[in-house]
This record gives C-alpha cells, sequence and structure tokens, in this order.
C-alpha cells in the first residue's frame, strides 16, 4: 500500500489537509488460494478544512470517496426442515464489490470563552448532500431477491462541550 498526505501550514483563517491511501489487500486460504481480503480497498481519498470566521464561529468540512469492500454474496439457500428456515448458500468469496462511497459532512462552531471556562456550541451534520451509500448487501427470507442495504441518511447533531482552563 502507499498512503500521502498534504498539509495546508495552518495560519490564523484556515487549516486543511488531503489523505490518501492506495492499497491492494489480499488473504489466501487452503481452499480458496489468494482473494481480495474483507477490508480490500484500492482508494481512499479524505479532504479536510477548517475556516475560522471570527467572533468565536468556525465552519469545517471533512470530503471523502473510497473504493467499495468486497463481499460474499448468496449463491441460494437450502430449506432447513428442523428449523423451519433457509440457510444460506454462500458464493464465492468476496467476489462482490460494494459500489464507490463518497460523503460530505460539515460542522458549525460557536465558542464563548471566558476566564475560566469555554463553552462550544455545534451543529455537525453528517451526509449533508444525503449520498446513498450502500454498506451491505440484505436478502429476502429465503435468498431469492437482493437489496442494498444503505447507510445513514443526513445526520444532524447539536451538540455542547464545556472545558475549565
Amino acid at each position: 500500500g502507499l498512503e500521502g498526505l498534504l498539509r495546508y501550514e495552518p495560519d490564523e483563517l484556515f487549516f486543511g489537509w488531503l489523505a490518501m491511501t492506495l492499497m491492494e489487500s489480499q488473504s489466501r486460504t487452503p481452499r480458496t488460494g489468494w482473494r481480495e481480503s474483507t477490508f480490500d480497498q484500492l482508494l481512499n481519498l479524505t479532504l479536510v478544512g477548517s475556516f475560522d470566521l471570527g467572533a468565536g464561529w468556525s465552519v469545517g468540512f471533512r470530503f471523502r470517496v473510497a473504493e467499495g469492500y468486497p463481499t460474499t454474496p448468496a449463491a441460494g439457500a437450502i430449506y432447513n426442515t428442523d428449523c423451519d428456515e433457509y440457510e444460506r448458500i454462500p458464493g464465492a468469496d468476496n467476489s462482490l464489490r460494494l459500489p464507490w462511497v463518497h460523503q460530505l459532512d460539515v460542522r458549525v462552531d460557536k465558542k464563548f470563552e471566558w476566564e475560566h471556562f469555554v463553552l462550544d456550541i455545534y451543529l455537525d451534520v453528517q451526509n449533508v448532500y444525503y449520498a446513498e451509500n450502500v454498506e451491505a448487501i440484505g436478502y429476502n427470507y429465503d435468498y431469492t431477491r437482493r437489496r442494498d442495504v444503505l447507510g445513514l441518511p443526513i445526520l444532524p447533531a447539536l451538540g455542547i462541550k464545556g472545558e475549565f482552563r
């Protein structure tokens, strides 16, 4: 693998960086030989930045794009009469790759500073543009139909942080 980081030297208005990971991960078993490992991800690119707007206000962001992970699909199912349910028959190990993922997160902070105490109130919004990233594959009860399992939608979080000096 290869990792790289480009960092902007922080100043009074902005700091940020661009991080990139190029990686190939394989594993070997006697049964299957060499194959992509569960966490193989050729590219993972992250851009982070934060702007100081003055008067205690700041706004930051994180944008990430990455190749989807490999997964093992279901090749079918067998009905188990003892349990009255279908048991999954796995397909070839990690033979299906999930789609690329991308997401933008934004955070706005307001800091109030006193002599012995700092109060930070923030709004952190994850997945701002509601990217429908596939995180897994789901199946119906008898494994005859497949559907994508999506990650979280837009997720706002309001927080308060206090700190004694």
